[in-house]
């Protein structure tokens, strides 16, 4: 009988890790095509082994044309009427994007609002919008499949993202009142001891005559200007070919790389000769038979970039600056567009401009 408990016990014990969670759907559904089939089915694994570790539903929808009446409320029809969640209150988050609206939504459920709180999800806001505004949208999946892994496991030791913790902003205003607030006290102290002196008069010359809202001029140099832009640049992956790293793209066997085709047509005054865009490879006289998985075959990639601008001085509206190579990537490989400016200064309501010279109205007391 001891014989006969022990190996039904050996038997449970056998048999308990082949029970694992299972989810209804997927842990990806690229409706909108975002992902080669290689990028599917690494992050695919990766979302899988998130899901198993923590049995908790992390998923990834796209479509090309958003389902609801807007992207949260695409989500969160996806999520609910189409079996997601883990456990028996459908635990989970959700990472939802649009292509045709280029808008996002995270939608989480059940514990995933504890695990995901307000500060977590902007946490990962703040990391994947970077990607999304660049089109990066294979890196904004993988850094939100890493930090629903970090989230996660925090909430697992029972620390939950940053829930009892003061943001930066928050400890800049406290240590702002800690030091303004002695200040004001002191400053208070002081002009009532003033007020009390019988031989110290209040006495403020010229400053009588100072029309409110001057400014003051206490030096003149050139101002620079710091930007944030968004612009296509070469692919560092394929050099600005669209081919994979390692390989060429052919010429195009239809036009014999001249990206041309000569066609004989018949008009009503005879025969003419029309010189027409290759079909084959639209005007460029190559075809790449592998694109770079980078930039998609494009040769370019969109990048937040920042730029710095001398503004001269004595410039003057309307004046255009060109900055040479600043601008968008050429195509087929070929250099970069200038960046040009419009300048636009802003009038003055005390200083007024005449061309070089700056004039201005004072009274003087005699």
């Amino acid at each position: 009988m001891k014989r006969i408990i022990a190996l039904f016990f050996v038997f449970l014990i056998c048999i308990t890790p082949c029970f694992a969670e299972e989810f209804t759907n997927p842990p990806i559904t690229d409706g909108a095509e975002y992902l080669t089939s290689g990028e599917l089915e690494g992050l695919s694994a990766k979302l899988e082994e998130i899901r198993q570790k923590y049995t908790f539903e992390v998923a990834i929808v796209t479509e090309n044309e958003m389902s609801g009446t807007s992207a949260m409320a695409s989500a969160d029809d996806i999520y609910d009427y189409n079996g997601y969640g883990a456990g028996a209150n459908d635990d989970g988050i959700m990472l939802y994007i649009c292509r045709s609206t280029r808008e996002y939504h995270i939608t989480t459920h059940a514990d995933g609002m504890r695990v995901f709180n307000e500060r977590g999800i902007k946490y990962l806001k703040n990391n994947l919008i970077p990607y999304l505004e660049s089109d990066d949208y294979y890196h904004a999946m993988v850094t939100f499949a890493d930090l629903a892994d970090e989230l996660l496991n925090m909430a697992a030791n029972g620390e939950p993202f940053n829930e009892k913790q003061h943001e930066t902003k928050d400890i800049l205003i406290i240590l702002a009142c800690a030091v303004l607030i002695p200040l004001l006290i002191a400053h208070i102290k002081t002009s009532n001891q003033l007020k009390k002196m019988k031989t110290a008069v209040e006495n403020d010359y010229a400053a009588n005559y100072v029309k409110e809202g001057s400014k003051r001029l206490d030096f003149s140099r050139d101002i620079f200007m710091y930007s944030n832009i968004t612009k296509t640049e070469k692919c560092d992956e394929c050099g600005g070919s669209g081919a994979k790293k390692g390989t060429q793209p052919v010429t195009c066997s239809h036009c014999n790389g001249t990206g041309q085709i000569q066609q004989r047509r018949q008009t009503m005054f005879g025969f003419s000769n029309v010189i027409t865009e290759c079909p084959t490879c639209h005007g460029k006289g190559k075809i790449i038979q592998e694109p770079c998985s980078a930039c998609r075959g494009s040769g370019s990639v969109r990048k937040n970039k920042t730029i710095e601008v001398d503004i001269p001085a004595g410039i003057d509206t309307d004046q255009v600056m060109r900055i040479g190579g600043a601008g968008n990537a050429g195509t087929n490989g070929g250099p970069s567009g200038d960046l040009q400016l419009v300048i636009r200064v802003k009038a003055d309501e005390i200083f007024k401009r005449d061309g070089f010279n700056v004039n201005v109205t004072f009274p003087v007391s005699f």
